[in-house]
């Protein structure tokens, strides 16, 4: 079992190494990014991040409503009163 944690441990570390050592190839070769479609992609990003978000708090704020049509939400739990039996 040690062996295989062993092994699995050294490819992890050697993905790791690649991974940086890419990454800093990158940095040292400066090439041209494309942008064209990332202005795009962010707002359509952003838009469904906030679509989500709205639909999110009107559904917990709906399930926050009881039966009376009062809104329970903003209000605190009610707090339950403790039940001794003598013990000390």
């Amino acid at each position: 079992m040690l062996k295989f944690l062993m092994i699995f441990v050294n490819g992890l570390f050697l993905v790791v190494v690649a991974f940086f050592y890419e990454a800093i190839g990158q940095l040292l070769e400066s090439s041209e990014i494309n942008t064209n479609r990332l202005l795009i992609v962010s707002i359509a990003n952003f838009a469904v991040n906030m679509i989500g978000i709205v639909f999110w708090f009107s559904h917990a704020h709906a399930r926050a409503h009881d039966g009376s049509g009062g809104c329970t939400m903003s209000q605190p739990a009610p707090i339950k009163e403790q039940h001794h039996h003598g013990h000390s």
